[in-house]
């Protein structure tokens, strides 16, 4: 983890005002002798204080890759150091299970779509027929119908299961939730993969074109900050170049064993310079 070291300038202003009657009142009313005194003007002012406190940079954002479906690694397009953009796929699994899964179930559906599409035909011919009377029975007309329905609820049935194991074929893709660069890589084609979290994640993907300064203000000092307060920090990566910052973000929670708060400076990396870490 690296550490450096950054000056927060705190201003606290402590303004008093009073009114014009009070003023009027401790006037005194009549002067008995003229005394000279040396004027100065008066302005309104702040005490500054300068602390300096470590601080470190964390990604933007960050995510563990881990895989929806269990299945074998097939191809891995990226490696550690890789640079990607949102939605750029980044690796390739199969699962022959849910292949043929698939395949089932898109037959399945496309059986129930043609007894739906029969009876349907039928009965429309046979509801035209009985606009003549006595042609068709009433009780044969209700029996197509239902049949007609039932094969339609099962048709709905079969599609909605072909669709699913359809987004179940797509989690083989794996993409890039966000745009950032490939931190860590802990599988090879050919290794079985589960979507279990006890495993180690497949890829870590961190956003470094924006980072987070993240400082431990004590207490007694966060009590008078707010947000879009100035920062000043230097960075020994960059030969202790000083940057400067707005506090845009307030934990609002205290660290009872450190008596400190966690605040947050948003550090634009569009160049990709700085490291989190």
């Amino acid at each position: 983890m690296k550490y450096y070291i950054i000056p927060i300038v705190l201003i606290i202003v402590f303004a008093s005002c009073s009114s014009d009657k009070e003023k009027e009142k401790k006037a005194p009313e009549a002067k008995t002798a003229e005394l000279a005194y040396q004027l100065a003007a008066v302005e309104k002012g702040g005490v500054a204080t300068t602390i300096k406190l470590p601080a470190q940079l964390a990604a933007y954002q960050e995510v563990s890759i881990f895989p929806k479906v269990n299945g074998y690694v097939k191809t891995v397009l990226v490696d550690i150091g890789s640079k990607v953009k949102k939605g750029a796929l980044l690796m390739v699994l199969e699962a022959p299970e849910l292949e043929q899964a698939a395949l089932q179930a898109k037959e399945k559906y496309a059986r129930t779509k043609v007894d739906f599409t029969i009876d349907k035909e039928r009965y429309n011919r046979l509801q035209e027929a009985s606009r003549t009377a006595g042609s068709i029975s009433p009780l044969d007309l209700s029996t197509v119908k239902a049949k007609m329905e039932a094969d339609s609820m099962l048709c709905n049935a079969e599609k909605a299961n072909w669709q699913m194991q359809q987004t179940m074929l797509g989690y083989l893709k794996v993409v890039a939730p966000f745009a950032g660069v490939i931190t860590e890589r802990n599988i090879h084609p050919g290794a079985l993969v589960s979507n279990s979290s006890k495993d180690k994640p497949m890829l870590e993907l961190k956003q470094v074109s924006q980072l987070r300064l993240q400082i431990d203000i004590p207490e007694g000092v966060a009590a008078n900050l707010k947000n879009k307060d100035t920062v000043s920090f230097y960075l020994s990566a960059l030969q202790g170049k000083k940057m400067t910052g707005f506090i845009k973000r307030e934990s609002m929670n205290e660290n009872a064993q450190y008596r400190s708060e966690r605040m947050e400076v948003d550090v634009f990396n569009k160049d990709e310079t700085l490291a989190p870490g």
